[in-house]
């Protein structure tokens, strides 16, 4: 059937007083490597065969797009 592709994403960040939300004044993480898995704990793999990872860049950010409706895991490397 057809379906509107999903993105996925949101920031990396040092959480300085642990509260679980990103507040002023404290810095995303650039550069930490982040795997897409499946609800099931697998990597996710590409048309390659490769898993689908991001990189941290801009403030933390990361984004997964062009994903099948599902449930996904997102893994801090």
């Amino acid at each position: 059937g057809l379906f509107a592709p999903l993105s996925l994403g949101d920031r990396v960040w040092n959480d300085v007083n642990n509260n679980g939300t990103f507040d002023s004044g404290e810095q995303g993480v650039d550069g930490v490597l982040v795997r897409l898995l499946d609800g099931a704990g697998n990597a996710v793999l590409d048309a390659s065969n490769n898993p689908i990872t991001a990189t941290t860049a801009g403030g933390g950010l990361y984004l997964f797009t062009d994903l099948t409706p599902g449930g996904y895991v997102v893994e801090l490397a």
